[in-house]
């Protein structure tokens, strides 16, 4: 009689996915989300007279019927029809106050938005304060929806009521749980200092800082390093204590993403680049794969047993072999994870590059897409969708043309270029949303300029939960992975109906959003506090 543990292990072990079609489905829940919650808030603004942000009894209920609720809708069993209905009701309600805006502000742009052209007269009398376009509001939506993608997911597997074909992949396929890591580093890559080209300024700022707060700030680095370190060791000690299900062609026996993302900074570092470019992860990419293909690899990462053979063991008679030994044993339990930080490191610095060619603004920029100019939102989305194409071709011809399999696994080439086709267009498509809707708020600025010298332009800012969430990403992870455990451990997940699972997964994202909110207010206030402190210290020097 098999155990509630390895009939657990069973429930999320051997799937072979789904089509890339239903994955992208799902994943609309991104920008629908974002449109209709950007919609919504522009709605109340209005009515308001601009007079600020969204109040709790407001922005709650909105968060959870805009983000949610339609999350965990689509990764369950609901997801045809009432899933796709959710999904197109909420594109209806936010084309509709579109249209309605249009009628009422009349924007003489084109049909997204872009380039309006501005009234000679009113610029002269009284020009329009302008919103900074840097990536701030569309970008703090895509990392914290990501991660509450990721969020549900890892406790929904645990239920009937999420669909097998959704979990992780067993060797090759298309699965919606493959996503979440690699997503998670490509969107580290995205707003690095590299990527946004602050390494310079960096180094000068450092060298007129105290040597203390230099001191102070390197001691904290290293800390926040350390974070992933400390708690993949306390993962595999918990998991292993209270024999908690594990799915071992995951990561590998003892490995976890947590490690992943402690050795991901070392592999990256051991790669020399002078600059983000596309050159550095493609020639990574094609060496590995290369690796994988050349000498069967791939095959012996999926079908390999996870011990090392008895005669490498008695050969090990001297320290030195003992430990060179179990050095070896270790690789081979724990392969996907090490191998893996190859096309992860990959995927992280095709991100930075990205980043910096076709997210963030600048008049410097080393990539071959980037102009001596200052970029402008057109160009960064139109650099944006040339890459998504790119990585389109690539993908094909690595999978229809060369016949290499998307493989989770092994992270191997077509993997790395699936996890850019798919989170591009969620990237292109924000930014679309986020212009359009500050757009609006220039046409209603200029119109009105003549008779309100003192307007300024509201852009449309990510909601409280989503700016928590982005901030304090791998904290909410840590949260969501322990709230995960305790789920399992105090019920059955196996025998759960839909409705309670419904239940559980929404209090359940409740509670992680909440808690990343009190983290940020908590923050905000220290924050607020140490800059009064030392206003008041610049006034007595003053004096």
């Amino acid at each position: 009689m098999t155990t509630l543990k390895q009939q657990k292990e069973a429930f999320v072990s051997g799937h072979q996915g789904t089509s890339p079609q239903e994955i992208g489905l799902i994943l609309l829940t991104v920008p629908l989300g974002f449109w209709l919650s950007s919609a919504l808030r522009r709605q109340q603004q209005l009515q308001r007279g601009n007079s600020g942000s969204l109040s709790s009894s407001v922005a709650s209920p909105l968060e959870a019927v805009t983000f949610y609720i339609p999350m965990i809708l689509c990764q369950s069993s609901l997801l045809y029809p009432y899933g796709v209905i959710y999904m197109g009701l909420q594109a209806v309600v936010a084309a509709g106050l579109e249209w309605w805006w249009w009628t009422l502000s009349k924007p003489t742009t084109d049909t997204f938005g872009y380039d309006p052209p501005a009234s000679s007269s009113s610029i002269k009398n009284n020009p329009p304060k302008q919103p900074s376009r840097a990536p701030s509001c569309y970008l703090t939506h895509y990392r914290s929806s990501l991660l509450y993608l990721t969020f549900c997911a890892i406790l929904a597997v645990d239920f009937p009521f999420f669909p097998r074909r959704l979990a992780k992949t067993e060797t090759a396929g298309y699965g919606l749980m493959d996503l979440g890591a690699a997503s998670f580093v490509f969107a580290a890559g995205l707003v690095s200092h590299r990527a946004k080209q602050q390494q310079h300024q960096q180094r000068q700022q450092s060298k007129t800082n105290h040597n203390n707060n230099n001191n102070n700030n390197n001691l904290q680095r290293r800390l926040r390093r350390c974070v992933p370190l400390d708690m993949g060791l306390l993962r595999l000690a918990t998991h292993k204590g209270m024999e908690y299900q594990e799915h071992a062609s995951e990561y590998g026996v003892h490995w976890n993403f947590f490690f992943t993302l402690a050795l991901l900074p070392w592999v990256v570092g051991l790669i020399p680049s002078a600059a983000p470019s596309w050159i550095t992860p493609f020639f990574l990419l094609s060496l590995y794969q290369w690796f994988l293909s050349a000498h069967n690899v791939q095959e012996w990462i999926e079908q390999a047993p996870r011990t090392c053979g008895k005669s490498t063991r008695t050969n090990a008679t001297t320290t030195t072999s003992v430990i060179v030994d179990t050095m070896l044993c270790l690789f081979v339990a724990n392969r996907e994870g090490v191998l893996g930080c190859i096309g992860y490191a990959a995927i992280y610095m095709a991100g930075e590059w990205i980043g910096q060619t076709a997210l963030w603004p600048s008049s410097s920029s080393s990539s071959s897409l980037s102009s001596s100019k200052t970029i402008t939102t057109t160009s960064r989305l139109g650099a944006l969708w040339l890459i998504w194409l790119l990585s389109v071709a690539l993908w094909l011809g690595l999978t229809q043309g060369l016949g290499i399999a998307v493989s989770r696994r092994s992270t191997n080439a077509s993997f790395c270029c699936w996890v850019l086709v798919v989170n591009l267009p969620i990237l292109g498509f924000l930014q679309i949303i986020d212009h359009r809707h500050g757009q609006y708020d220039n046409d209603k600025t200029a119109a009105t300029a003549a008779t309100a010298a003192s307007t300024t332009v509201t852009t449309p800012q990510a909601t409280l939960v989503s700016q928590a969430v982005n901030r304090h990403g791998l904290l909410c992870f840590i949260v969501a992975n322990l709230l995960t455990g305790a789920v399992n451990l105090s019920m059955n997940t196996l025998e759960a109906s839909n409705t309670t699972a419904f239940v559980v997964l929404l209090g359940y994202l409740t509670v992680v959003g909440t808690l990343a909110t009190v983290l940020e207010a908590i923050v905000a206030s220290r924050r607020q506090a140490g800059n009064d402190k030392n206003g008041d210290g610049d006034k007595s020097k003053s004096h």
